[in-house]
């Protein structure tokens, strides 16, 4: 039997098989240019006019309400096969996914794509199969940022705690941001996030960080003659024809909504008081083996200074006899497909005792949706036994 793994986030889709070592990133999106060409899912690869993209997602806040879309997106990822009766799917899903939306997914694997057989956990799941057993797992994503306590290798549930704050959102008030001090730029998304994740940074200390703030320059594409933008160093000579965008306090504004979302008014928890929220519910066991085990995956814990500003303000919130460590994943983006990698190499090492993770098909059209949402979720419902 061979193991598909897909972490299929609503950025990039991850893929992989249990048999090897590489990680294909596929945009789960569709993109539309200014000459109107189509491209779907991994033929973005051949777009080389950027600008004024058209984007088309078939996530909405997180949750897969598209299939229509993902499946087109799906059948562009590299070994793909439309008719997969000999692989099993090691899938992630939203945590909390709504149910109906949840039943869509079953029955688009079972019933469109006939695999063999279905693993479908958080994200979280899978990223707790490349460290211990126990620990709290905080995905900073595309859509949301989630925290999530995994025990005994399940999520727990009942204590995952959300922000609506992810790259997404980033990407788009930065956009604003720029438009109102610099240059128009909220039809150029895909431009933005490129700034975003080349100049942004996380304060040390916010407030301190006004009077000490330094500009950088970024040098936009003319999409004549270049197609790519790039950070100037502070020693390069610049042509008069060059566009410049010059960015200062705007590299830490944006990250900061991250331990702020009050900032554009949103009234939720800051990242801190959310995963001192997460130690905090009842149904959590062993506070210091999540407090000694805390890592940060997802595209935003990539940020300079998120691991160290996240250090300084959760450690008021733990008593001081408990370890606080926190590390930053490896490859915090890849960090749960190669979990989920790890997780299907043990299934085809240890097959009967991993059966318990797994829904077939068979069972799948026996039992319908019912019997998926017993089998994935009622687990991870306050297991900690």
């Amino acid at each position: 039997m061979t193991y598909l793994v897909l972490d299929n986030g609503a950025y990039n889709i991850k893929s992989s098989y249990s048999f090897s070592s590489e990680i294909i990133k596929t945009p789960n999106c569709i993109y539309r240019s200014r000459d109107k060409s189509i491209y779907i899912g991994s033929n973005f690869a051949k777009c080389r006019d950027t600008a004024s993209l058209l984007v088309r997602r078939p996530f909405e806040r997180g949750h897969l309400t598209s299939w229509s879309m993902e499946t087109g997106i799906w059948d562009t990822i590299p070994g793909f096969t439309k008719i997969a009766q000999d692989k099993s799917l090691v899938l992630t899903e939203m945590p909390l996914s709504l149910r109906n939306l949840s039943a869509q997914t079953d029955e688009i694997v079972f019933e469109e794509y006939e695999f063999n057989s279905l693993a479908k956990y958080p994200s979280a799941f899978y990223s707790a199969w490349n460290g211990p057993q126990c620990q709290l797992i905080i995905d900073c994503g595309f859509s949301s940022t989630n925290i999530l306590p995994v025990y005994n290798n399940m999520v727990m549930l009942d204590a995952v705690r959300r922000i609506d704050i992810g790259g997404k959102l980033l990407t788009n008030w930065m956009k604003e941001t720029i438009s109102l001090r610099h240059y128009n730029v909220m039809d150029e998304t895909f431009l933005v996030n490129e700034i975003k994740e080349s100049v942004c940074f996380v304060a040390k200390d916010y407030k301190q960080e006004f009077s000490c703030q330094k500009p950088c320059q970024y040098l936009l594409p003319d999409y004549i003659d270049t197609f790519e933008g790039r950070l100037l160093d502070p020693s390069e000579p610049t042509d008069s024809h060059d566009q410049i965008l010059s960015l200062s306090s705007e590299r830490f504004q944006v990250p900061e909504l991250l331990f702020n979302p009050h900032d554009i008014g949103l009234r939720q928890a800051g990242l801190p008081e959310a995963v001192w929220q997460t130690l905090q519910a009842d149904t959590l066991p062993v506070l210091s083996l999540m407090t000694s085990n805390i890592k940060l995956v997802g595209g935003c814990s990539k940020f300079p200074g998120f691991k160290e500003r996240l250090v300084n303000e959760l450690r008021p919130f733990i008593p001081s006899e408990l370890d606080l460590n926190i590390t930053l994943a490896e490859s915090p983006v890849e960090d749960a497909c190669k979990g989920g990698v790890e997780f299907a190499r043990q299934c085809e090492l240890n097959n009967s005792q991993f059966e318990k993770y797994f829904v077939t098909r068979k069972e799948y059209l026996e039992g319908g949706e019912n019997y998926c949402t017993a089998k994935f979720y009622e687990p991870m419902i306050t297991d900690t036994s």
